[in-house]
């Protein structure tokens, strides 16, 4: 509303205050509200809204820089492991199993094509797995990495974006690590059961 009133300019200065504060405002306000209505008054909601909150910076300083930075990242890791302790949907074990494959799938990407993936994405594949525990996190790597080829694709295809130029990697795979939080768990049945 500020931005609105203010009409996109600092009270003070009268510099432009950049379009991305209000959206990314907004998308947290209305990410509050999702996870309000699907956990309630749990123990889950202050930690779903951290991380939220913590994925939401990592994924816009992606998109800007090209960049995530660890400074987010380590602290997140270190709190991940809260997760299993006060949810018990998973245990500590699963959780680090989760960390070190999320960590080891994409650590070889990182090292035989550096100009593809950073180490940014693999230290946030680790913190992937450490909150959605093992084997979830096949799940979560594998949509992330199908949503990011899908539209790295599309990019390509329209021209918007050339061969060599670099696509961020943590929207996709934050879109792979919600997907899998709500359905993971039903999607692993109906694969180990067959389709």
């Amino acid at each position: 509303l500020s931005y609105l009133y203010l009409r996109g300019k600092c009270r003070y200065c009268g510099a432009s205050i950049p379009h991305r504060v209000p959206l990314v405002e907004g998308m947290t306000g209305l990410t509050f509200m999702f996870l309000w209505n699907h956990y309630g008054s749990s123990i889950e909601l202050p930690l779903a809204m951290l991380f939220a909150s913590l994925f939401i910076v990592i994924v816009v300083i992606d998109i800007e820089h090209h960049l995530i930075p660890s400074r987010v990242v380590y602290p997140a890791i270190g709190l991940a492991f809260l997760v299993p302790i006060l949810t018990h949907n998973y245990g500590v074990v699963s959780a680090v199993i989760g960390g070190a494959t999320g960590f080891g799938m994409l650590m070889p990407l990182a090292f035989f094509f550096p100009s593809a993936m950073g180490m940014g994405d693999v230290k946030l594949a680790a913190l992937i797995g450490l909150l959605v525990g093992f084997p979830q996190v096949f799940i979560a790597l594998l949509i992330g990495f199908v949503i990011g080829g899908a539209v790295g694709g599309g990019l390509l295809a329209a021209r918007l974006k050339r061969r060599k130029d670099p696509i961020p990697l943590a929207p996709f795979l934050t879109a792979g690590l919600i997907t899998t939080v709500f359905y993971g768990e039903e999607m692993l049945k109906l694969y180990l059961g067959g389709w």
